[in-house]
């Protein structure tokens, strides 16, 4: 099993070495992981050897991840930045926040993290620090209705949310 379970390790000798696809890495001891599980600043080979300095040193970050720092071998996706999850385990992943501009289709979080802007003032906690149900005009419709996002006074069934209908002018009731 790749592991020397005797003191002189003769219950390791003469094994047949399993071998790993070309998907997968093979860890010190035999183990064989998935590619992407290298150097992913997870250790998933039970010798750890994944994450090794001498291998990871070298890592380059793929489409649509970022380094968590120069000196860091560990890569997580972009969406991940600023997403208030400590993700780099050094918070390197939500600094330089306030910087970010979001898009025209998201809310910006006080504390810069961005979310669609259709989770803004629905009566959940979408940013990490709470700002997008700050300010919010308390809704008039009961508890089985959806109040119309631009004509606060208008509530409609909540079974007609998302039906292919507009029932709000805004489509509000059709919007994601």
């Amino acid at each position: 099993d790749g592991d020397e379970d005797c003191s002189d390790g003769s219950d390791e000798l003469a094994c047949v070495k399993k071998t790993c696809s070309a998907t997968e890495f093979v860890c010190h001891n035999g183990q064989c992981i998935p590619n992407r599980w290298q150097c992913d600043g997870d250790p998933d080979c039970e010798d750890g050897s994944d994450e090794g300095s001498e291998i990871c040193y070298r890592r380059r970050c793929t489409i649509g991840e970022i380094s968590c720092g120069p000196l860091s071998t560990q890569c997580i996706p972009v969406s991940w930045k600023c997403d208030g999850e400590n993700d780099c385990g050094d918070g390197t992943d939500e600094e330089g926040c306030a910087n970010i501009t979001c898009n025209p289709e998201e809310f910006t979080c006080a504390n810069g993290q961005c979310i669609s802007k259709y989770f803004a003032c629905n009566g959940q906690e979408d940013c990490s620090d709470g700002t997008d149900e700050e300010g919010c005009a308390t809704s008039t419709c009961g508890a089985g209705d959806f109040q119309c996002t631009s004509e606060s006074d208008i509530c409609i069934p909540i079974n007609w949310v998302c039906d292919g209908e507009a029932d709000c002018t805004d489509r509000s009731d059709e919007s994601p």
